[in-house]
């Protein structure tokens, strides 16, 4: 089942903000690609990603990319929104940029009460979204627009992936060994949790299934991804196929955890675009995940045989301290979870 083509409105609207007369339309790569460059350059320490995966946006049926422009043509803001199921009840809106010279004058706002009205006259159920917990303008953003926090997900620090043997991408002449191997962690891992055993997840229908069990659990219920959770794509297809998400072999049949290799377009440093995302609620489930996926004949079916990929889990996961602090998790900023029923 292909997700259903977001209707959008295909032309320009104007209207009146305190002194400003703003327009929002469809992001045109033609002509608006220097200038979403020029809005993006100071975010992320000029490494967004946003110029470089516009043109995919704009190309998606299932994206409604837009930007806002004031009147003197002055890029100010841009969204996306896109359909995170198959179904089209639930959206997922992300790549909100608000441009430096504006920010604190109300737009961010303006842009998601936008997306979110869009989402709701095409029937939408729920909205979701996210920020990492550092981005205190957009926290204030969500609670203006009624969104609320659900659950956060952890990752790791890319300056510090980068900075392991053979695993930056311009470390051309390094092989790079798997993440716990690299950072020497390999021995917290018990001997029984490395006995562990892992089955393929066959079908969306089984994954979906087995993450409401996660969420039953307390987790967050989907697949945990760098700034988003992970929707329904031809990335997650391609990984199904390829027996890259996998479910713990549990004894008790209301248990559940899921691990999955996602490719990611958006990463640029790593050799490996892959995301390893783990949905579970127990420390033995998240070791047990990590090390399964980093075992040499698991990542023998990576592209180039790679093991470089960077990790994404759910934030409901306590993590054993010892483990925790010798992961490059990104202390104090993980990526937060908003939530919006229509």
């Amino acid at each position: 089942m292909v997700p259903p083509i977001l209707t959008a409105a295909a032309t320009a609207s104007s209207f009146p903000h305190g002194k400003s007369v703003l327009t929002i339309r469809p992001f045109s790569s033609k002509v608006d690609s220097s200038n979403l460059s020029e809005l993006c350059k100071d975010v992320w320490d000029g490494t967004d990603y946003l110029p470089k995966v516009a043109p995919l946006f704009e190309a998606d049926p299932s994206c409604d990319f837009i930007i806002m422009e004031d009147e003197e043509g002055t890029m100010v803001a841009a969204g996306n929104r896109r359909n995170f199921d198959k179904e089209g009840s639930i959206i997922w809106i992300e790549a909100v940029r608000v441009s430096t010279q504006f920010k604190g004058r109300g737009f961010a706002t303006v842009l998601m009460k936008e997306l979110i009205c869009r989402s709701r006259n095409n029937g939408t159920l729920e909205i979701l979204s996210c920020t990492v917990q550092e981005n205190h303008a957009m926290h204030k953003v969500f609670g203006r627009v009624e969104m609320n926090l659900i659950n956060t997900v952890e990752w790791l620090d890319f300056a510090a992936m980068t900075s392991l043997p053979g695993w930056a991408s311009t470390d051309v002449d390094r092989n790079a060994d798997n993440l716990l191997r690299a950072l020497g962690v390999e021995h917290l891992i018990s001997d029984d949790v490395k006995m562990d055993s892992w089955l393929g997840v066959e079908s969306e229908e089984e994954l979906k299934e087995l993450l409401l069990i996660i969420k039953s659990e307390g987790g967050i219920g989907e697949l945990p991804g760098l700034g988003k959770l992970l929707w329904s794509s031809e990335h997650l297809t391609e990984s199904l196929k390829k027996g890259l998400v996998l479910r713990k072999a549990h004894i008790e049949p209301s248990a559940s955890a899921v691990v999955a290799l996602v490719k990611d377009s958006a990463i640029q440093s790593l050799k490996s675009k892959y995301v390893c995302s783990i949905a579970a609620t127990n420390t033995r489930d998240f070791e047990s995940a990590l090390w399964h996926v980093c075992a040499d004949q698991f990542t023998v079916d990576l592209e180039h045989n790679n093991p470089a990929f960077t990790v994404a889990f759910d934030g409901s996961i306590t993590v054993t301290p010892a483990l925790m602090n010798s992961l490059p998790v990104q202390k104090d900023n993980p990526f937060v979870i908003y939530k919006r029923k229509l």
